[in-house]
């Protein structure tokens, strides 16, 4: 087979999967929170204002804003992400210097074939801006200004994403330096330098507002636990492995051992990403710089999952693919034997992670949905608990649902302190059912739908009891839609007041 009917192939069969893997894909409220958003700003330039607490750039928001006009239903964001996906695999396929094997073990690792590609969020922008940035390096000085409108895109698109765009950012101003452009300062590289600045600038609109409810910690002094924590995601970036065994696997490592261990594994695999390849001066600042950078903020914010740890690969991937028009001669291995090495133990995760999620619910959200519009007639009022679980069912269903901790109708978690505290999160079942006997009086037929995040969940029929002012309800378990891989899992109640004998 020639190599350009193999690239071809290579491109339909990772086609085949992205669209398998989309299709039985049950979304979950992470990537629900921000169709939420745009579905209800009616002004673009209202943007800005709903997504204040997201701590995200706003490229991902204005992407899908659009389609939120023009459709009801969530799944187009999916359409959305998929071409993403195709688009950078395109790049990889067509315009990378890797070798054909190389191209599968890329595209079939796990931050390609699953996290990236199957959860529908603002992680794969990112890639396909990187993809491009690459295809551009090639000739740096030819297409200066083009990189730097991708690098100010880039940077609107997550945080991580926002800190190997600064690494790329300083290879070219090294590529700038080593050409001996950086003076007298030329007109065209100071424009670039100032897009780039205008990315950075931009950025600032996605830190939350004061009252911020989520995720606020910062380190402020050196601590032994959290430089662990940093050091530990180092080994999940290369190498997310999760539970070969378990179904819920997601965002759960594979090593049993403590953060004392990971520490030392993500240092030994931080030093062998940086020291076996690559051997450029310029691609090797990318990946030293992009390390830095990814390793300082999970320090300062210790805050971090697979997802955001996988930028640590990305950020190899650029390295190797720039480092590659940098050789006379090309060698075995354009991703080196280290790279070669973590990628295909990311293809067994990768793979584990695809089909798990093919055989299991990520959420039972839409099942949930799907079970309440042929069960109650239309128009049946729903409330529940608690207001992350309730944001994807109120999308899947097509109506607003009360929710009872926050006790409003929400399209949305806004992540505010007032909104978003220990008190609404942990509110006690007794609570929650109080407030539906409230609100059953002036919603007479409406239905409970109940979450748990912890591990105490219902039995089909059990039965609660609640003794108020107003008397005494039992309420049962009528329906229950569990076992999903997020335990973003369901429970349908209702309430039937005890008449007195």
């Amino acid at each position: 087979m020639s190599s350009s009917r193999a690239n071809y192939a290579l491109l339909f069969t990772y086609t085949f999967f992205v669209s398998v893997s989309l299709w039985q894909h049950e979304m979950w409220r992470d990537e629900l929170q921000a169709w939420g958003i745009v579905a209800s700003t009616a002004n673009p330039l209202d943007l800005a204002v709903n997504a204040r607490y997201e701590g995200h750039p706003l490229l991902w928001f204005i992407l899908l804003w659009p389609l939120a006009q023009l459709f009801d239903h969530p799944s187009v964001m999916q359409v959305l992400h998929g071409a993403l996906a195709l688009g950078s695999a395109y790049l990889i396929i067509f315009k990378s210097p890797f070798r054909f094997f190389e191209k599968i073990l890329i595209l079939f690792s796990y931050y390609f074939i699953y996290e990236y590609v199957t959860i529908s969020r603002n992680y794969q922008i990112g890639v396909l801006i990187i993809c491009g940035i690459c295809v551009l390096w090639q000739n740096p000085q030819k297409n200066l200004l083009a990189i730097s409108g991708l690098l100010f895109l880039l940077l609107q698109t997550n945080v991580f994403a926002f800190l190997v765009g600064l690494g790329l950012a300083v290879g070219l101003l090294a590529e700038e330096v080593y050409a001996r452009r950086i003076w007298p300062l030329q007109g065209k590289s100071l424009l670039a330098a100032l897009v780039i600045l205008a990315g950075v600038m931009g950025t600032a609109q996605s830190l939350p507002p004061a009252d911020s409810g989520f995720l606020t910690q910062w380190t402020s002094h050196f601590d032994s636990g959290t430089f662990l924590f940093a050091a530990a995601g180092v080994a999940h970036g290369f190498l997310p492995l999760s539970n070969f065994s378990e179904y819920h696997f997601w965002n759960f490592s594979l090593f049993p051992f403590g953060l004392g261990v990971k520490l030392a594994l993500g240092l030994v695999l931080a030093v062998l990403a940086i020291f076996s390849k690559p051997k450029s001066s310029v691609a090797l600042i990318v990946l030293v710089a992009s390390v830095f950078f990814i390793f300082i903020f999970t320090y300062e914010k210790p805050r971090g999952l697979f997802r955001h740890f996988g930028h640590y690969t990305l950020a190899l991937i650029a390295a190797y693919w720039i480092d590659e028009y940098k050789q006379s001669s090309r060698p075995v291995f354009t991703l080196g034997y280290f790279g070669v090495g973590i990628l295909l133990l990311q293809v067994l995760a990768g793979m584990n992670a695809w089909s798990r999620d093919l055989r299991y619910p990520f959420s039972q959200a839409e099942a949930m949905a799907l079970y309440l519009q042929k069960t109650y007639p239309a128009r049946t009022p729903v409330a529940g608990v608690f207001q992350d679980y309730m944001i994807p069912l109120e999308w899947f269903l097509g109506r607003p649902i009360y929710c009872l901790d926050v006790q409003q109708e929400r399209p949305y978690v806004l992540w505010s302190k007032s909104h978003w505290n220990d008190t609404l999160n942990n509110q006690p079942d007794s609570v929650t059912y109080q407030r539906f006997v409230t609100y059953q009086q002036s919603h007479p037929e409406s239905v409970l739908v109940m979450t748990y995040p912890t591990s105490n969940h219902p039995e089909l029929g059990q039965r609660d009891t609640l003794r108020s002012a107003e008397g005494t309800y039992v309420f049962t378990c009528l329906k229950k839609f569990d076992g999903s891989i997020t335990n973003e899992d369901y429970y349908l109640f209702n309430a039937r007041k005890v008449v007195a004998k």
